[in-house]
């Protein structure tokens, strides 16, 4: 007997998107040459904001103090 297994969110299936970053609504999105990481809202019109994964931690944080979850 075959069972359906429920499908990821897109995103979440990406192996290029971090799934931590992607959980805390933001793109995630990384580049894979550079490794720098998206730090815009998940599902963002426009191009990604590519940073070093430094900054990262920091740019969530400001993100997630912008737009306050519901």
């Amino acid at each position: 007997m075959i069972r359906a297994v429920a499908a990821k969110p897109l995103e979440r299936s990406n192996t290029s998107v971090d799934e931590q970053l992607a959980d805390a609504g933001v793109c995630g999105q990384v580049h894979l040459p550079t490794g720098r990481t998206c730090v815009q809202p998940a599902r963002h019109a426009g191009g990604c904001d590519f940073v070093v994964r430094d900054e990262v931690p920091k740019r969530v944080e400001r993100h997630l103090a912008a737009h306050p979850a519901h």
